[in-house]
């Protein structure tokens, strides 16, 4: 999806969590342990169907919530703003879809879960807008976007008559007086399925209708839920025509996302803008000044000026410990319906069977030559012995934006699976009969050379046109590679030793018009790719691979202890035995399960060990394998 963009990495490592709290504008008092203002706004981007939250060991401190678990969290937060008289509001950034194994194409059982959140105003990501299925799907009579009504925006989004798919804006009014215009942006995206259309963000602003919203009497700020990096030049393109209107003080947030990292920015004395991760793995929260209260300081940074953020934990200790409630306190029956539903969904959907037990680890981002590299893996085992069958002049070449999670040790769920491959793409038989060379040299022009080395004076340097014929072409984004480890390419399969003899190249969906076009140019002839694998995607591929090459220690017969009679003595002993050993198991898996949800670090308990913990979690971060791949992008 031309943005499959990875999410920066969080392993064992405390996130960093508050905003600098400028002292040019003093905090408010609250009984909570957030930064709290008159305008508050709590936030999910980029979930990606992770609703059920985190089951492996991703993150310190544990990111042991799920979506109910955030549902009561807002909930209590909000009982607390009431009684202080202060406005929360709940919003989501898009991209529910493509993640787990909960996300259906079409997301039947996914929708219902997600509406069970009481949202003020949703947007749209990329990942909603990449399949004509999903699009019907949630545009059909009483369908995702009926049910949200005035809460769906999207400006610059429409159907393929140019329609609005949501509403142009929605003015927000909370309880205690606060009054904002809400705005649903997304980036220029051109890689969507044909059900849809995407304005150019540069030409709605200019239409008179966002002119007229931005003139709505008595605005205390803007919002905007901007589907597009924390740092996107068009959030600066929206910020000066909003300027241009209102002038330098009216307070405007923008709800970043797209770009999967925690990132905030001081656009403007009276601008910010604030990313807040994804996957679950970040709830964000933001203050916004009121334009009654604002006054420009002599600082440059909005956080200064009376924004103020912070970057949540799912956790549950930290989070109760935001609200200055016991972990046992944190919980509501609205809540707890939503994680009873979200366990059902797995339940009826099968995404909780076993399929085998992996050996070790493996790391979407390890070199292809590591050990624990799971691309490395990919290519070199998974692809040649179930889609290839051991054929060596059988090549696959493919983007590395489709793997979007790890590979624990232990026990594979179907969601385990899911969840690291999502996107189940065909696999396409591109071309036959193409040299060696003629195969090395597009898997350097895939991965940003110009394939000379290989193809001699037949390759020109300037990229060739999409025609559109082979449907939109992605291109590999990289957002951030501190350690650039993995190809924006693999391949699996190696011509290097014969590079004269004659191979079968092959592709996956997402990358077929990207590979198609640039093999027609090298080789001077039109393509038909076929797809000669049907009942192989790129999901399935790795469920039939683990269930064949993984069992579980207790899935082979071991010979027989017994006699037709009944057990030896030998036999009850190592029955006996068994038992023991899982209690004992089951003792010390509930002992780190109370660990998880009772243990874990709450907030700091004062500013000055905020900041301690914030410099220590920078500094641990810049150590972090952190970048942002988008081959699907």
């Amino acid at each position: 999806n031309a943005l499959r963009s990875e999410s920066f990495r969080v392993l064992l490592v405390p996130a960093p969590t508050k905003s600098p709290c400028g002292a040019l504008w003093p905090r408010i008092m609250s009984g909570t342990n957030l930064p709290v203002g008159q305008i508050n706004v709590l936030i999910l981007t980029d979930t990606h169907s992770w609703l059920a939250g985190h089951r492996h060991p991703d993150n310190d401190p544990a990111l042991n919530a799920d979506y109910g678990d955030v549902l009561s969290f807002y909930r209590l937060l909000q009982q607390q703003l009431t009684a202080e008289s202060r406005d929360l509001f709940l919003v989501n950034n898009g991209d529910i879809v493509d993640g787990t194994g909960l996300s259906t194409v079409p997301p039947e059982r996914l929708v219902p879960l997600v509406q069970m959140m009481p949202w003020d105003a949703l947007g749209t990501g990329n990942h909603e807008l990449y399949r004509n299925d999903n699009i019907d799907f949630l545009t059909r009579e009483g369908g995702w976007i009926d049910t949200m009504g005035p809460r769906y925006l999207t400006a610059n989004v429409a159907d393929a008559d140019g329609v609005l798919l949501g509403e142009q804006f929605r003015i927000l009014e909370g309880s205690f007086g606060s009054k904002l215009v809400v705005f649903g942006f997304l980036y220029n995206m051109e890689d969507h399925a044909s059900d849809v259309t995407v304005k150019r963000v540069q030409d709605v602003v200019e239409e008179p209708w966002f002119t007229s919203a931005l003139q709505t009497a008595d605005l205390d700020a803007v919002m905007l839920l901007s589907h597009m990096g924390h740092d996107n030049d068009l959030q600066v393109v929206i910020l000066d025509k909003i300027r241009e209107v209102l002038g330098s003080d009216m307070p405007v947030l923008f709800v970043s996302g797209h770009t999967h990292r925690r990132r905030e920015a001081t656009l403007d004395p009276a601008c910010f803008a604030f990313e807040a991760g994804n996957y679950l793995n970040t709830v964000g929260f933001a203050t916004i000044p009121a334009a009654g209260d604002f006054v420009q300081n002599s600082a440059t940074d909005a956080t200064q000026n009376g924004f103020d953020f912070q970057y949540i934990d799912p956790n549950l200790d930290s989070m109760a410990g935001l609200l200055g409630i016991t972990t046992e306190q944190m919980t509501t029956d609205e809540g707890e319906a939503m994680s009873a539903a979200i366990l059902q969904a797995q339940q009826d959907l099968g995404i909780l069977e076993e399929l085998g037990c992996a050996p070790q680890f493996y790391f979407r981002f390890a070199s292809l030559d590591a050990d624990n590299s799971l691309w490395g893996l990919y290519q070199n085992e998974v692809v040649p012995s179930v889609l290839f069958n051991g054929d060596p002049r059988k090549i696959l070449l493919q983007g590395t934006g489709s793997l979007r999670y790890d590979l624990y040790n232990g026990s594979v769920l179907v969601d385990d699976i899911v969840t690291m491959s999502p996107f189940g793409d065909d696999y396409h038989l591109v071309a036959t009969d193409v040299p060696g060379n003629d195969v090395l040299g597009l898997q350097e022009i895939l991965n940003g050379g110009d394939g000379r080395d290989y193809l001699g004076g037949r390759r020109r340097l300037a990229a060739p046109p999409s025609s559109g014929k082979y449907g939109a072409r992605h291109v590999t984004e990289v957002f951030e590679r501190r350690l650039q480890s993995v190809p924006r390419f693999i391949m699996s399969g190696n011509p290097e030793n014969s590079t004269t003899e004659l191979y079968e190249v092959y592709t996956v969906s997402f990358d077929l018009a990207f590979v198609t076009e640039e093999l027609e140019t090298i080789l001077g002839r039109e393509l038909t790719p076929t797809i000669p694998y049907p009942d192989i995607d790129g999901t399935s591929i790795w469920s039939d691979y683990v269930s064949a090459n993984w069992p579980c220690s207790g899935d082979s017969s071991s010979g027989s202890s017994s006699s037709s009679d009944g057990l030896s003595d030998g036999g009850v002993a190592g029955v006996v035995i068994a038992v023991l050993f899982v209690l004992g198991a089951a003792a010390v898996a509930a002992f780190f399960v109370f660990r998880g949800r009772q243990s874990q670090p709450s907030v700091p308990k004062s500013k000055e060990e905020a900041k301690e913990t914030e410099a220590e979690a920078e500094g641990d971060r810049n150590q972090l394998l952190e970048y942002e791949v988008a081959p699907q992008v």
